[in-house]
C-alpha cells in the first residue's frame, strides 16, 4: 500500500482526533469541516494583519514579544498540531514570564498574569477532562498567550 492510502497515514491528517489542537482542527470538530477551513484562514489573516500592524506601530521597539507571538501564530495556522507541539511555546511562556516580572506597568502585568493562568487551567484541561478536548483547550489558550503578547508588544511603545 502507498502512503497515501494507509490508515496510519490518514489518522495522521485527521481533524477528527481530538490531540489536534489547530484552529482548523478545532474549528471542524465545533462546527463543520466545510467551514473550518475559510474560517481558520481567516483567523490566521486577521492575526497576521495585527502583528503586522502592531509592529509598524511599534517601530520595532516590541520585537521579542512579537516574535514569542509569531511562534505561536504558526502553531495555530497549521492544519495539524498534535498536543506535543504545544511544548514549543516554552518560550513565548517565559517571554511573558520575563515581561510580567520586569515590567512595572500593571495593564501589561495583569495581562501576562491572566493569559499564564488561562493557559495553565487550558493545558490542565487537556489531559484531565476528556470531554473538553473535542473544544481544544491548547487552541484557545494559546490563542489567549497570543493576545497578551500582542498587547505586550503594543503598551512596549507607550
Amino acid at each position: 500500500p502507498t502512503r497515501r492510502s494507509s490508515d496510519l497515514y490518514e489518522q495522521l491528517l485527521s481533524t477528527e482526533r481530538t490531540r489536534n489542537q489547530s484552529f482548523e482542527a478545532v474549528l471542524a470538530r465545533i462546527f463543520r469541516a466545510d467551514v473550518a477551513r475559510p474560517i481558520a484562514v481567516g483567523l490566521g489573516l486577521a492575526m497576521a494583519a495585527a502583528m503586522l500592524w502592531v509592529d509598524w506601530r511599534t517601530h520595532g521597539k516590541g520585537d521579542l514579544p512579537l516574535l514569542s507571538a509569531g511562534v505561536v501564530w504558526m502553531l495555530l495556522i497549521i492544519p495539524i498540531s498534535w498536543a506535543h507541539y504545544f511544548m514549543l511555546l516554552l518560550l513565548p511562556l517565559t517571554v511573558l514570564v520575563v515581561m510580567a516580572a520586569a515590567n512595572d506597568d500593571r495593564v501589561t502585568k495583569l495581562t501576562a498574569r491572566s493569559a499564564l493562568i488561562f493557559y495553565a487551567v487550558a493545558a490542565l484541561a487537556l489531559g484531565g477532562i476528556k470531554s473538553l478536548q473535542l473544544y481544544g483547550p491548547l487552541c484557545w489558550g494559546a490563542l489567549g498567550l497570543w493576545l497578551a503578547l500582542l498587547s505586550a508588544a503594543r503598551r512596549s511603545d507607550a
